[in-house]
């Protein structure tokens, strides 16, 4: 008798059973599904992009904006006029910290600050410095060049020199890298932004018609703005020195 798996002396291969092969297809279809659901279920969890508004973003950017500010050295010099009290400061170092810190409120937009390292009371004698009459500004720079303080080119300093009114019709002057300023302008106020605008020029900034910019002259109540390509010339120039 031939054996049940040959046909005609030819051997058969084992059949393999349908509820065999069933079985392994749904086995098969199982660890698909669940290598399938587990893969879906690690994309699920990861959480979205965060979205984020302009305040957080400004926010996320804080710490950066800290290592860009620039601090400044400032000398300050009070000027005493001799035998010319109405021309004398009257500041005292607290005011002068008051002064520095409003004007540094202006130069945040600039992420640039001043650091006041000395204040020296400096006494001038009618011998060096006459005062010069409104009616008299041809020789009003030289007489001011005559009263300040060498500058020291082997470091960089800021310099501000203060004055309680100017001999002129003005609220302050730079020259020779220094910025006067006045505690009184030519109509008797006391304006910070003027401090402020006079140590714009040191940075090489002139002078604007952009109402509501700083160094708008005869703006001095509401001088308070810098637009992004004055910040950009003071950031560049504080790295030198003033000009």
């Amino acid at each position: 008798m031939e054996p049940r798996n040959s046909i005609n002396g030819l051997k058969q291969k084992p059949k393999i059973s349908r509820f065999m092969r069933l079985g392994s297809e749904i086995i098969f279809s199982s660890v698909v599904l669940f290598f399938g659901c587990a893969s879906q279920t690690d994309q699920n969890s990861t959480p979205p992009p965060a979205q984020t508004n302009e305040d957080e973003v400004v926010e996320e950017q804080d710490p950066q904006s800290e290592t860009r500010l620039i601090t400044l050295p400032l000398e300050v010099y009070l000027y005493d006029f001799a035998g010319e009290p109405d021309y004398s400061s009257t500041l005292d170092e607290e005011e002068v910290a008051d002064l520095v810190a409003k004007a540094n409120e202006i130069y945040s937009q600039a992420e640039i600050e001043f650091n006041v390292v000395s204040i020296v009371k400096k006494t001038i004698s009618a011998a060096m410095f006459d005062i010069v009459q409104p009616e008299d500004t041809t020789s009003t720079k030289q007489k001011f060049l005559k009263i300040v303080p060498p500058y020291d080119a082997n470091k960089i300093v800021w310099r501000t020199g203060i004055v309680r009114k100017m001999p002129i019709p003005a609220g302050g002057l730079y020259i020779a890298k220094l910025a006067f300023f006045a505690e009184q302008n030519k109509d008797g106020e006391f304006h910070h932004t003027i401090f402020a605008h006079e140590l714009g020029h040191s940075f090489g900034l002139d002078h604007t018609e952009i109402p509501g910019n700083l160094m708008t002259p005869g703006n001095a109540a509401v001088a308070l703005k810098l637009n992004s390509e004055q910040i950009e010339i003071m950031r560049a120039q504080a790295l030198i020195g003033p000009k």
